[in-house]
């Protein structure tokens, strides 16, 4: 899951596509509430294994959005999205447990 925050309009999402690109992405964003769809203005780059997409969108604390970045018509990545304006906790889940790494 992403995370943004609602106080900046200037995003970057930074994911492992599914396969090599080298043409425009489109980036799609579906609200989840209102079932609303919208396709972003994006740039993006390839840093190391994984790709990082830069994107300006008004994001409303607590909403939530279904991400689908595509290169023509073959889905490059799909995830899900939150904008809150808590600040977000790495941690990582092993079997019941839960560990805080700050």
């Amino acid at each position: 899951m992403k995370v943004v925050l609602p106080i900046i309009d200037n995003h970057t999402i930074s994911f492992i596509p599914r396969f090599d690109t080298d043409n425009e992405l489109v980036l799609s964003l579906k609200n989840e509430a209102s079932g609303v769809s919208t396709d972003v203005v994006n740039t993006y780059s390839i840093v190391n294994e994984g790709t990082e997409i830069n994107f300006t969108f008004v994001f409303k604390n607590k909403d939530r959005y279904q991400i689908r970045i595509k290169e023509g018509d073959e889905v490059v990545y799909r995830g899900k999205l939150i904008c809150t304006d808590q600040v977000p906790q790495d941690y990582t889940i092993i079997k019941d447990v839960y560990i805080y790494e700050p």
